[in-house]
């Protein structure tokens, strides 16, 4: 039986691993949100959550994408290209 602590230690070691490799990347998130919606977002339907949701994950790769330059990360491309065709099949089922 897999012990709290254990799964503590291994959670530990994973955001050790991650922040080693992106840093303070959850921090350039918000500077750049802020920047992309200066008045705010208004968020009333469950629609307009999935399609935010999905629009924030596009954010977080770009800026995982920035924040490893000059190399970048392909593997963030990759989730960015994912979630890109996940907003946008999205914004087609919610048209109307």
């Amino acid at each position: 039986m897999t012990k709290a602590h254990e799964i503590l230690t291994a959670a530990a070691e994973t955001n050790k691993q991650r922040d080693a490799l992106y840093g303070g990347n959850y921090l350039r998130v918000g500077a750049v949100l802020h920047a992309m919606f200066p008045g705010g977002v208004r968020l009333k339907s469950a629609e307009d959550f999935n399609r935010f949701r999905l629009l924030l994950m596009c954010v977080d790769k770009l800026c995982r994408y920035a924040g490893r330059w000059p190399d970048g990360h392909e593997d963030s491309l990759l989730d960015l290209s994912v979630y890109a065709a996940m907003l946008s099949a999205t914004d087609k089922l919610y048209e109307d």
